[in-house]
């Protein structure tokens, strides 16, 4: 079977380093992005399984990116993962009408973000 591919879009490069370790740790392959733009042409050029995509980046949000993502038919099942601070009911609400398949919320537990990373892939799969 192949490692699945995650791309982890955040411009933290401590959240990049350590979300992006303990995906490698757990056997998947893994790119990054530091900004929406780059996100959404790294998304397209190499086709990942999973994103993790940060709302809060600095050219544009992470919730357009999803919306992008989620209209187009070749990528609309695709999972797209919340990684962020914006914890408010009201934040995940606009998140999940943008399209996230899930939300995690900022500070997070490596573990829960491993199994929700798994029970994404696999609904999919």
């Amino acid at each position: 079977m192949t490692q699945a591919r995650i791309l982890v879009a955040d411009d933290d490069a401590a959240i990049r380093k350590m979300v992006g370790g303990a995906l490698h740790k757990a056997g998947y392959q893994v790119m990054f992005a530091e900004d929406a733009q780059s996100a959404l042409g790294t998304f397209l050029m190499e086709g990942p399984d999973l994103l993790l995509l940060d709302i809060g980046l600095p050219d544009v949000d992470g919730r357009a990116v999803c919306t992008i993502i989620k209209s187009n038919d070749s990528t609309a099942t695709i999972p797209v993962v919340a990684i962020t601070g914006f914890s408010s009911p009201e934040d995940i609400a606009e998140g999940l009408l943008a399209g996230f398949d899930a939300y995690i919320t900022k500070p997070f537990e490596l573990d829960v973000l491993l199994r929700v990373v798994k029970e994404q892939l696999e609904r999919v799969a």
